[in-house]
């Protein structure tokens, strides 16, 4: 900062990042659900790039009810 001035001086007024590759991931029609505390959870399998019958692997604390919309519920303990 330049004596007397409240502005701090910048010599460079612009910035260019370059953002990383995506990380490739197999794609799988199978969702991995972890719950604590919960006891419904909602998904849109449109969004989540599955169908109603992918494999949904749950590890959940106590009951859990999983709502894929458009789908039959799924029930968990």
């Amino acid at each position: 900062m330049e004596t007397g001035s409240t502005v701090p001086v910048n010599a460079y007024t612009t910035e260019h990042r370059t953002k990383p590759a995506p990380v490739s991931a197999p794609v799988a029609n199978q969702l991995d659900i972890t719950a604590t505390n919960i006891r419904t959870v909602t998904i849109d399998p449109q969004q989540a790039k599955v169908s109603c019958d992918a494999d949904l692997n749950v590890t959940t604390a106590g009951p859990l009810t999983v709502r894929l919309i458009g789908c039959a519920d799924h029930n968990f303990d």
